[in-house]
C-alpha cells in the first residue's frame, strides 16, 4: 500500500478563499487548508471545496398584504461558513441555498400578510431583522433542541450547520404592476386636485385685489 501511495502522489492547489475536503476511498479523511496539498491518488480525492468568503444570496418572494395587495419582495442574505464547521456544511446540508430560501419564505409569508401595503414599506428593517433572527438565532425566533432533554438550548436554524449570517437586507418591495399603475393614478389625481385648489385660491386672491 505504501508503494502504491508513493507512486501515485499528486498535488492539488487550494486557493486562499477556499478550504478543500479530502476523501479516502469515498470516506472523509481530512481538510485541506489553502496552499499546495499532496493527495495520494487514486485512493484520495478532493471531494469538494467550501468558500471562506462572505457570500450573498438574493431571495425573491411573492406574498400578499392584509389589504390584499400582492408584493414582490427581494431579500439579500449575506453568510459564510465557520471554518470549524466545514464538515457539517459540506456533508450534512444537501443544498444550503435552498435551505436558507425556505426559511426566508417562511418569515416573509408569516410577517407581511399581517401588514397593510403602507406598513409593509415602513417595516423593511423589521422584516430583515426577523429573517436574520430566524437564520442566526440572535433573538427569540429560534429552533429549540431537546438533546439531552434536561439541557435545553436555542440556536438559529443555520447556526447548527456552521453558517454565520452576517446580514439580511430587504433590497426591494414592489407591488404588482397593476397596483403600481393604480397608485400612480391616485397620486396624479391628488396632485391635480391640489393644483386646481391652488389655482382657484390664486384667482380668488386676484379678484379680491381688483375689488379693493
Amino acid at each position: 500500500m505504501a508503494a502504491i501511495c508513493q507512486g501515485c502522489l499528486c498535488f492539488q492547489c487550494v486557493t486562499t478563499s477556499e478550504i478543500g475536503i479530502i476523501e479516502r476511498c469515498g470516506r472523509y479523511e481530512r481538510l485541506a487548508p489553502p496552499g499546495l496539498r499532496c493527495v495520494c491518488w487514486p485512493l484520495e480525492t478532493v471531494a469538494g471545496r467550501i468558500s471562506r468568503r462572505i457570500q450573498q444570496l438574493d431571495v425573491a418572494c411573492e406574498t400578499k398584504t392584509s389589504d390584499n395587495v400582492f408584493l414582490n419582495v427581494i431579500i439579500s442574505v449575506q453568510y459564510k461558513v465557520k471554518e470549524e464547521y466545514v464538515y457539517e456544511a459540506f456533508y450534512v446540508l444537501n443544498d444550503p441555498s435552498e435551505q436558507i430560501k425556505s426559511y426566508v419564505y417562511d418569515v416573509v409569508r408569516s410577517t407581511l400578510p399581517l401588514l397593510t401595503l403602507d406598513k409593509a414599506f415602513e417595516s423593511k428593517e423589521m422584516v430583515a431583522q426577523s429573517v436574520k433572527r430566524e437564520l442566526s438565532g440572535t433573538c427569540c425566533i429560534v429552533l429549540w433542541l431537546k438533546e439531552p432533554r434536561q439541557n435545553w438550548r436555542c440556536v438559529g436554524v443555520m447556526s447548527e450547520y456552521g453558517f454565520v449570517i452576517h446580514n439580511a437586507l430587504v433590497t426591494d418591495i414592489s407591488p404588482d404592476g397593476r397596483v403600481k399603475t393604480a397608485m400612480n393614478e391616485i397620486n396624479a389625481s391628488k396632485r391635480l386636485k391640489e393644483a386646481a385648489f391652488e389655482k382657484a385660491e390664486g384667482v380668488i386672491y386676484q379678484c379680491a385685489n381688483k375689488t379693493l
